[in-house]
Formats: C-alpha cells, sequence, structure tokens
C-alpha cells in the first residue's frame, strides 16, 4: 500500500478553497487565503494554488488596504511575475530552454503579459492599471484552467 501525502485533507477542503479564492466577499477570500497558508506550511502545495492564493491576496491589498501605490505596484508585480512563471515553468523541458513569451502563448496567456513581466523584472514597474488587468487575467485564466 503506497500513501500519497498532500498538503490539503480532502476534495472537500480543496473545493472550499477554491469557490473561497474566487467568492465576491473579501471576507471569503481571507479565509480561504488563510487556509492556502497553512497548506503552504505543511509542504507540497500546487503552485496552481499558491499563485491564484497571491493574486487574490494583492487585489484585496489593492482594494483594501492604505499602501502606497508603489508598494501597490511592487505587490501586483510580484503576483503577476510568479503567476506567469508558475504557469510556464513546468513546460520549459528539454536540453534547451525555450523562449517565455512561446510557452505562454500556448499556455493561452497573451503576449502584452509576458512583456509585462519582463518590464518588471528588468525596467520600470508597470502602471497600477496594467498590473490589474494583468492579475484580473490571470485570476480568470486560473480559474478556467485549474
Amino acid at each position: 500500500m503506497s500513501l500519497r501525502f498532500s498538503c490539503f485533507s480532502g476534495w472537500e477542503e480543496w473545493c472550499l478553497v477554491y469557490h473561497g479564492l474566487f467568492a465576491l466577499e473579501p471576507s471569503m477570500q481571507r479565509k480561504a487565503i488563510d487556509i492556502v497558508h497553512v497548506w503552504r506550511s505543511r509542504g507540497g502545495l500546487p503552485s496552481s494554488a499558491e499563485s491564484t492564493a497571491q493574486l487574490v491576496e494583492a487585489n484585496l491589498q489593492d482594494q483594501f488596504s492604505s499602501l502606497h501605490p508603489e508598494q501597490l505596484r511592487l505587490i501586483l508585480s510580484i503576483a503577476v511575475l510568479r503567476a506567469v512563471n508558475l504557469i510556464v515553468e513546468p513546460n520549459q523541458v528539454g536540453f534547451y530552454a525555450e523562449p517565455v513569451v512561446v510557452l505562454a502563448q500556448r499556455a493561452g496567456i497573451p503576449g502584452w503579459i509576458v512583456e509585462l513581466r519582463h518590464e518588471a523584472t528588468h525596467k520600470l514597474l508597470p502602471s497600477l492599471s496594467v498590473l490589474r488587468s494583468a492579475a484580473q487575467f490571470l485570476l480568470k485564466w486560473y480559474k478556467e484552467n485549474y
């Protein structure tokens, strides 16, 4: 008999978090994020769950905090950057690396989000409005694909 380790207790808990992350009520989103934090501490957290929670948490910070706009740009940039990286990374196989834009397009991520990721990493941080659009797109992508 082989045992399989999972950071969550079962399908019911997974569904609870999924619905919480995509709920309209911020309190439900916060509870789901808190559960994802517990899962992370246990190890073995799927990158899709971690990235979705980071995007939701960044959106909550954007909507309900009194952070300076530059801090919000940093938070949203990191969430978008990590989301793109975690989406394309599993498809980076073989001896030679493929361009991120090619892998992202195969996954259904538009080039402007990949360019935004590049700008946030190597150049100036994108504007809040562009980051918000990218975060919303990526949340929709996660909802449809996971």
